[in-house]
């Protein structure tokens, strides 16, 4: 590949075994990543050389999965053991990195019995707890981190079709109110911020193209976008502040700024993960390691090579270094913000990559602004994505992922489980929630471990919006909720789920109550 502006030209190499399992990555630069497999075909170990290197170097031994391939342990080549601790459920409970002495993560995690999580416990920092409050749309409406440095109490309220109309932020030094205001096609297009008026423009396409705080035109800040709808320039002030270049799969893969005018080049894989940056000599900058769809960890421009350490969702939280010492720690509010001045690692939700110049997101097929917390341009496939089409991750960003800006996800690493659908499966008939397991999950245990996360994968990912329709698609989605488990139970293990069972069916009736008390048709 050769990138404009450039007589560089870039590659990527690719190595399979004879299982077709990818067990080498070469990226720009020379970097080489190997993968060894088990006779599962899971990853076991990760390997990694320099062009110029005489022998590879481990980046992760020791890996080893739970019977559905969820990951439960790994030593990074530092010598921090990594472990996963899950629920019966196979909810994530516990997050572990240890070294000796030395505690990189001890997370500790809650959920209640519709699947949210409702606090995540700091083992080695109190002062870093977290607990979450949502409405009976799963919606976060209340996050708390009251220790030191922490964010506060946040408190969120939400129309009908999930956009946010209001948000607060409290603490001992902390104050920040701001609501905001629509149109009838659910753009934001005014708020009060702090006691500031920003008024919000738009292209004709639905993307946000201007957003003004009315007190002068150094803090107006204008969004350029071509012909497919990407940003291609942010400016503010009239300053360009920014200038990015595309390919034709959508992928940035150039950027231009203020302090780099010769830029930066980005490179994928073909799961658009990013695996390296380069300068415009074609110097590398950095090239990134994955386990899965997991970063683990970064080799610097200098050769230096760092682990990641990420939370539940798969944003990095720690980073180490050769001895296991904490180089990195950062800290952000649910929905993306950042608590410190110095949290300016670029990779942020998975998916997503820092802009230090604009303060937002790159989200592979769209740009999202932790500030808002939502997208600036509308969702490509329209309305069939929901009424509400800039929303990020249906307004629970403790749980969910999205990882191309396109499909709300959990971050659950199940690469033998058949993927989230990008419509509600309600909404597609000819998509059986519980449809025959793949062929490799030949066992009565892998058979069993299948349909119960086929099912929670489905009933996790319920329809969005507060309509009448929403609400109908809402009640037929918790019937084939209840219906799934009560199935699984009488299959495999009679009573299981019965007290989940027994939520969903609360969840059904308070929506027909909904419905019926909203809606002129009545539901039964």
């Amino acid at each position: 590949m050769k990138l404009a502006g450039t007589n560089t030209a870039f590659t990527t190499t690719y190595g399979y075994d004879t299982a077709d399992n990818l067990v080498s990555v070469t990226s720009p630069g020379g970097q080489t990543v190997s993968y060894t497999r088990n006779t599962l075909e899971q990853i076991t170990g990760v390997t990694t050389k320099a062009a110029n290197a005489t022998a590879a170097v481990n980046v992760a031994t020791n890996v080893s999965w739970l019977p559905y391939d969820g990951l439960k342990g790994l030593t990074f080549g530092n010598g921090v053991v990594h472990s996963n601790t899950y629920d019966t459920d196979y909810r994530l409970t516990r997050i572990s990195a240890v070294k000796s002495s030395i505690v990189v993560q001890n997370l500790t995690l809650t959920w209640n019995g519709v699947d949210n999580i409702t606090a995540i416990n700091d083992n080695a920092v109190a002062a870093r707890n977290q607990s979450f409050v949502y409405d009976k749309e799963d919606r976060l409406t209340q996050a708390t981190q009251s220790g030191v440095g922490g964010y506060g109490v946040l408190y969120y309220t939400y129309d009908l079709n999930g956009n946010r109309l209001t948000s607060q932020q409290t603490g001992s030094t902390i104050s920040n109110n701001k609501t905001y205001s629509y149109d009838t096609g659910n753009r934001l297009t005014g708020m009060n911020d702090n006691g500031v008026s920003r008024t919000l423009g738009y292209i004709a396409s639905g993307s946000i193209t201007s957003d003004s705080k009315g007190s002068g035109t150094a803090d107006d800040v204008v969004y350029t976008y071509n012909n497919a709808g990407r940003i291609v320039a942010v400016s503010k002030g009239g300053t360009v502040l920014s200038r990015y270049v595309y390919n034709a799969k959508g992928e940035r893969v150039q950027k231009l700024t203020a302090s780099n005018a010769l830029g930066e080049r980005f490179h994928y894989d073909m799961d658009g993960k990013l695996l390296a940056i380069t300068n415009a000599a074609g110097g590398v900058v950095a090239s990134y390691i994955y386990l899965g769809d997991t970063l683990i960890a970064e080799v610097g421009g200098n050769g230096v090579l760092s682990y990641v350490h990420s939370d539940h969702l798969g944003t990095p939280q720690k980073i180490t270094n050769a001895a296991g010492v904490v180089v990195g720690d950062y800290r952000w509010q649910p929905f993306g913000e950042s608590l410190a001045a110095n949290n300016n690692y670029r990779i942020k939700f998975p998916g997503q990559s820092f802009d230090a110049e604009s303060g937002l997101h790159y989200n592979y097929q769209r740009t999202y602004d932790p500030g808002l917390g939502r997208y600036l341009e509308d969702d490509p496939i329209g309305l069939q994505g929901g009424l509400n089409r800039y929303g990020y991750v249906a307004g629970n960003p403790v749980k969910y992922i999205d990882t191309e800006g396109l499909q709300v996800a959990l971050p659950l690493p199940l690469p033998r489980i058949l993927p989230l659908p990008r419509f509600a499966p309600t909404e597609l008939p000819w998509i059986s929630p519980m449809a025959p397991a793949l062929p490799n999950e030949n066992t009565e245990s892998q058979a069993r471990q299948s349909e119960y996360e086929r099912a929670k994968r489905y009933c996790d990912s319920p329809p969005q919006g507060s309509d009448c329709s929403a609400l109908s698609r809402k009640i037929d989605h918790a019937n084939t909720c209840i219906s799934m488990y009560e199935e699984w139970d009488s299959k495999w293990n009679p009573g299981r789920h019965r007290t989940k069972i027994d939520e969903w069916k609360r969840r059904r009736d308070n929506l027909k109550k909904e419905h019926n008390e909203k809606c002129t048709q009545t539901c039964i």
